[in-house]
Formats: C-alpha cells, sequence, structure tokens
C-alpha cells in the first residue's frame, strides 16, 4: 500500500475504508482499492460494506465465482440486507445465469414480499427468459404491490412497448401521468410511445411539454433531438443537441450523441473530438473506447478502431461488447481466424449469455462452416429458448442452407412471440417473396403495414414489393408516399431515385438524387449513385468527379476505390483500374468480387 493510502486508510473506521477503495475503484485502480478493505478487513470480518467491495473488485477482474462467494458471506453477515442481496442478484443477471438471479429473487421476496422493486426484477428476468405471461404477472403484482409507485407502471408500459402493443402501452403510461402530471420523464415516455407508433407530432407535443415543465434539463433537449434525427431533421436536430450541450457541458452521454451527429453530418474531426472529451472525462469507462471504435469502423480506419476496443479491454477485461466487436473488426479485415478466436474470448468471459453463441455462429456463417453456425446456435438455444434474436438467425441460417421452407417456419416463430411486431411480418413476406409466393408475400407485407401505417421503410418496402410484380404505379405511389411522409430522410429521395433510373428516366433521378444530397451532402453512397447516374447519362468527367468525391470522403472505403476501379475498366485505363482495385483489396481483403476484378484485370492485361 503506497504512504498516502497507509495515512488515508484507518482499519478501525471500515465506513471510511469503503469510501475511499470505492474511490480507487473510480479510478480503476483495483489494487490499491483491494488492499484498502483487506487492510480494514482484517478489523471488521463481516462488515458487508467492506466485503461488498470486495465483490465489486472480484466482479471487475471477471471472477465471478469470487464475486459471488464475498456477497453471499455479505448475506451471512446480515441476512436481513436487501442491498447486498440486490448486488447478489446484479452480479447473476451479469453472468446471464437466469436461474440463479431467480432464485436470488425468491429469497429477497422473502424478507420483503412486496417490494416493487424486487416484483419487477422478477419481471425483468422472466421477460429474458422469453416468457411474456409471467412477465405482466410480476408485473401487475409490483402495481398491486404499491399503486402510488411510477417506475412500476412506467414498468408496465415498457413491457408493453417491448410486444409493439402501443396502446396498452400509452394507458399504463397515462395511469403514470395522472399520478405526476407535471413529471417530465413521463411526458417523455408519452412521446416514446408516440413515436415508436409513428405519430410524429404528438411525439414532439409531448417532447416540448417535457421541455416547459423543466427547461433547465438537458435531458428534454437531448429527447427532442432524438425526436428531430428519426425525422432527419438535422438543422433542428444540432440545435436541441446545442441546447442540451449548454445545460450539460460534461454530460457523457450527450457528448457520445454529439459525436454521433457529427458524423452523420460527415464532419469526421468533430465527431472523435466529441468522443475523446468524453473519455477524457470518463477514462475508465469502457463504453467510450466502444463509441471511438465504432466511428473509427464507420471511416473505414479499422487500425485505429482495433487500438480503442484493445484499451477498452484493459480498461475492462470482460466487457463481452468490445471483444465481440474485435470479432468484427477482424471480419472487416478479412481475417475470419483472428474474428473466431476474438468471438470464442467472448463465450469464456460469458458463457451463459446466449448473444456470444449468437454472434459465433455469425461468424461461422461468414465463414461458410453452416454446421458450426448450427451448433453454435444450438448452445445459444438451450440458454435462451424463447428468444427472438435466435428464431431471427435460425431463420438466417436455414435460408443460406437454402432451405426457405424451415426459414420461413422459424420467422413465423418469431411472429408468433411477438404478434405486435411489423419487424417479424416484414421479414416473413420477404421469406415468402424468396419463395416464389408474390401474393402471399404482398398479403403478408399488408399486415405489417396495418400495423404501422406511417413507417416509411414499409412504404417503401411496399414499393419494391409492387417493382417486383411490375406494378409501376404502385412502386411510385409508395415511394413518393414515404417522401411525403418524411420529405428530409434522404433514404426516401435515393429510393425514388433508384426507382427512376430503373426505368431510365434519368432527369428525374438526377432531381431526386440532388435532393437526397442536399439533405445528406456527406453520404458516400449518394455521391457514388450520382457517379453511376453521369455513367448512365454517357459524362463520364463527372462519373469521375463523384466517385473521387466520394473516396475523398472516404478514403479507407473500399467500395469507393472499386467503383473507380469500374470506371477506368469503362474508360480502358486498365493500369489505373489495376491500382484502384489493389486499393479496394488492401483495404477489403477478404472480398472475393474484388479478388475476381483483379483476377480479370490481370488476364486482360496479359493479353494486351
Amino acid at each position: 500500500m503506497s504512504e498516502e493510502l497507509e495515512i488515508r486508510a484507518d482499519p478501525t473506521k471500515p465506513l471510511d475504508a469503503v469510501r475511499l477503495a470505492r474511490e480507487r475503484l473510480g479510478q480503476n485502480d483495483l489494487d490499491d482499492a483491494e488492499r484498502v478493505v483487506r487492510f480494514a478487513l482484517d478489523f471488521n470480518p463481516t462488515h458487508t460494506g467492506l466485503l461488498s467491495v470486495l465483490g465489486d473488485i472480484a466482479a471487475r477482474r471477471g471472477d465471478y465465482a469470487a464475486a459471488i462467494s464475498w456477497i453471499e458471506k455479505a448475506i451471512d453477515a446480515r441476512p436481513g440486507d436487501l442491498q447486498v442481496r440486490h448486488q447478489l442478484i446484479n452480479l447473476h443477471l451479469d453472468r446471464h445465469d437466469l436461474p440463479a438471479a431467480t432464485d436470488a429473487l425468491r429469497r429477497a421476496l422473502e424478507i420483503a414480499p412486496a417490494d416493487p422493486f424486487l416484483l419487477r426484477r422478477m419481471s425483468d428476468i422472466a421477460n429474458r427468459r422469453g416468457d411474456i405471461a409471467e412477465a405482466f404477472e410480476w408485473a401487475d403484482r409490483a402495481v398491486v404491490a404499491s399503486p402510488q409507485d411510477l417506475a412500476s407502471h412506467n414498468h408496465l408500459a415498457w413491457l408493453y412497448l417491448s410486444q409493439c402493443n402501443f396502446p396498452a402501452a400509452e394507458l399504463a403510461q397515462r395511469v403514470a401521468l395522472e399520478l405526476a402530471p407535471a413529471d417530465p420523464g413521463v411526458m417523455r415516455r408519452m412521446s416514446d410511445i408516440a413515436a415508436r407508433r409513428g405519430d410524429m407530432q404528438a411525439a414532439l407535443e409531448w417532447a416540448e411539454l417535457a421541455i416547459a415543465a423543466q427547461p433547465g434539463q438537458a435531458d428534454g433537449h437531448i429527447h427532442r433531438a432524438w425526436l428531430h434525427l428519426m425525422q432527419s431533421d438535422m438543422p433542428a436536430t444540432e440545435a436541441a443537441l446545442r441546447a442540451a450541450w449548454e445545460l450539460a457541458p460534461n454530460d457523457i452521454g450527450l457528448l457520445r450523441r454529439l459525436s454521433d451527429f457529427a458524423a452523420r453530418r460527415g464532419d469526421v474531426t468533430q465527431a472523435l473530438e466529441h468522443a475523446e472529451a468524453a473519455i477524457t472525462i470518463r477514462p475508465f469507462d469502457p463504453s467510450g473506447y466502444h463509441h471511438l471504435a465504432v466511428l473509427h469502423i464507420q471511416h473505414g480506419d479499422l487500425a485505429a478502431a482495433e487500438a480503442a476496443l484493445q484499451r477498452a479491454i484493459e480498461v475492462a477485461p470482460t466487457d463481452v461488447g468490445s471483444i465481440r466487436r474485435m470479432s468484427d473488426v477482424a471480419i472487416r479485415r478479412g481475417d475470419l481466424t483472428a474474428a473466431l478466436d476474438w468471438a470464442e474470448r467472448a463465450i469464456a468471459a460469458k458463457p451463459l449469455d446466449p448473444s456470444g453463441y449468437n454472434h459465433l455462429a455469425a461468424v461461422h456463417i461468414q465463414r461458410g462452416d453452416l454446421p458450426a453456425a448450427e451448433a453454435a446456435l444450438d448452445e445459444a438455444f438451450e440458454l435462451a429458448p424463447a428468444d427472438v434474436g435466435l428464431m431471427r438467425r435460425r431463420s438466417e441460417l436455414a435460408a443460406r442452407r437454402g432451405d426457405l421452407a424451415a426459414a420461413v417456419a422459424w420467422t413465423e416463430r418469431t411472429v408468433e412471440a411477438r404478434p405486435l411486431d411489423p419487424a417479424g411480418y416484414s421479414h416473413l413476406a420477404s421469406l415468402h417473396l424468396q419463395k416464389g409466393d408474390q401474393a402471399v408475400g404482398d398479403a403478408t407485407l399488408e399486415k405489417a403495414l396495418v400495423m404501422a401505417p406511417l413507417d416509411v421503410s414499409l412504404m417503401r418496402r411496399m414499393s419494391d414489393f409492387a417493382l417486383r410484380r411490375g406494378d409501376i404505379k404502385a412502386t411510385f405511389d409508395w415511394a413518393e408516399r414515404a417522401v411525403a411522409a418524411r420529405p428530409l430522410d434522404p433514404a426516401g429521395h435515393s429510393h425514388l431515385s433508384f426507382l427512376y433510373l430503373r426505368y431510365d428516366d434519368l432527369p428525374a433521378a438526377e432531381t431526386a438524387l440532388q435532393q437526397a444530397l442536399e439533405l445528406a451532402p456527406a453520404d458516400v453512397g449518394l455521391m457514388r449513385r450520382m457517379s453511376e447516374l453521369a455513367v448512365r447519362r454517357g459524362d463520364m468527367r463527372s462519373a469521375f468527379r463523384w466517385a473521387e468525391k466520394a473516396v475523398e470522403s472516404r478514403p479507407l472505403d473500399a467500395a469507393g476505390h472499386s467503383q473507380q476501379a469500374t470506371l477506368y475498366l469503362q474508360t480502358g485505363d486498365l493500369a489505373a483500374a489495376e491500382v484502384a482495385t489493389r486499393r479496394a483489396i488492401e483495404l477489403a481483403p477478404s472480398d472475393v468480387g474484388i479478388q475476381g476484378r483483379l483476377a480479370y484485370l490481370l488476364i486482360r492485361r496479359a493479353a494486351q
């Protein structure tokens, strides 16, 4: 122990030792925190606070067995202390050990059978198991146990929202609103529900009421920014974020939102500055490095992304999110062996977490090892047999095997599990289309649209389906409805331009693309589309200019260099095409399409 700690650490004052140890934990100094606690524990061997800190330290190191052992000692010392029981429950949940968490909760409920917090936790666990009926039973018990408890009504509304049951969610939230009519948090939840059902006008009205109720709270402006971003209203989003920033300049979550917004605008420098500012404020939070890594990935800088993720893993060696993200980066690099290694490391860190096996299955699918993917999913289903995400992965795997009947069957199971979720019907409709059942696909997609009539992505999907069946009028009607519903969304204009290109209306396609680019001037996909349009017009000079602009915006994006190679090929400049193709391969070494192009180029050049 350092001299400073020896002076400050008084083993006869265990509460002071707990505070000092938690201060060290805040600086990620696990060793000194442990020294302080063990020094005090010699004099206070049954002090629950000291035992609790040792449990935290062990959990941070990934030693869950030791962590649970320390907390169980604290419970033995004070069996009626609900706080340490909560800590034990959280440890089991962090390990994804739902049976152990349930057992710990039942023991806590024996002490406090009407505790609404404990009842809500039981509801959470049932929901995580996929037992929705039991989740609602526990949620209802929490409401009955404490009818004035806002948190219980909020939890009930959240459960309904997770099932896409918007009327029931709104009804539960209105009960909360009656209890606390001036609570801005309740108003924001009403806004969330309205946004989820597609009523953006009502969502913004509730958001404004929440801000008026507490204008000095940054959360209200952050929420309003999120709503504007959903509508692709970038100026309004920026104004709301800046209003929040003035109120909370050091808020970590807000800095990351500012970073994300800057990235959406194409301002990479500012995006990175905000992300790094968040890390400076909280240097021992792995999520900050994770966020930084995602920014680097978006801009194709995989080396910088790996460096950020390595720092996250140094700070939190068992952070499976960062470990799996390392696996993702390895896939992008084309190193599937490393991707597999990182995926297996994530499972070793949390072997009871079904999402680890789901990710492993995805890696095996990338490697083309479908039996291994199937085996990984089998293990995941043993842990979470009602997990909708796993069912979707099963459907994907079946489709990759060419077994569309099985793919449909698995997707139908997701629809049964979440009958009010339009996403399930949308996916099912696509599978029917793949099977050649156009009529069934159309009918299924219409069910999704009935559930979410204002969903612009479903409108564009309806346009695509109409295109497939040759109904030109419906194709454009649905595309224009999507644009009318969300005129500031560049995706709508981009979709419309694609349709015009499909039918050789080049002036209309260019107009639509220009509108999209006005809304998203840094979107490299739109730049590449403009290049393609210029080729169709025969204007190769403009085609090269747009392609070069896309590469300048994202120099580490292989797709940009690949497009340049295509243009050089079309103009007969094989040497330049080879240079661009080799650069694309450096950035995406596992892309078989780019590799095939290089082989074709080498043959062409050898024949000259």
